[in-house]
């Protein structure tokens, strides 16, 4: 399943990277890439790295992390990386906890409290005012 994965992204990498030469061939003057190109390898380095996307298709590694960053700070929910939830020991509440949240915004947030029962809702409220 993880080689069928890699194949369907060295796919995608080699078309977007048939589109970008075809555009460096073709335009009448020097200047900055399409918008749109840029959003499409920004989207394929998420997944596959941008390291070697940014090789791959013969971009500049920073200006594509940038823009990587900046589209994963304005992705909806649906594309946020999924939430998974572990059950602490009950005796993980009984001495209290502290836990630490941050946004891709740059806000963070501690949390220090005797129980943890009201920790969802606070956590809830402090992810949807980034949104």
């Amino acid at each position: 399943m993880a080689e069928r994965r890699s194949g369907d992204m060295a796919a995608k990498v080699a078309a977007l990277r048939a589109r970008i030469d075809d555009w460096r061939r073709n335009r009448k003057t020097r200047g900055p890439m399409p918008e749109h190109l840029w959003r499409q390898a920004a989207r394929l380095a998420r997944t596959g790295g941008v390291n070697p996307v940014a090789e791959a298709l013969k971009l500049n590694y920073y200006d594509l992390k940038r823009r990587v960053v900046q589209g994963g700070a304005n992705r909806t929910t649906a594309q946020m990386p999924v939430f998974v939830e572990l059950a602490p020991p009950a005796a993980a509440f009984s001495g209290g906890c502290v836990v630490e949240l941050a946004r891709p915004d740059g806000a963070k947030m501690t949390i220090r409290m005797a129980g943890g029962r009201e920790l969802v809702a606070l956590a809830d409220v402090f992810w949807s005012r980034g949104r």
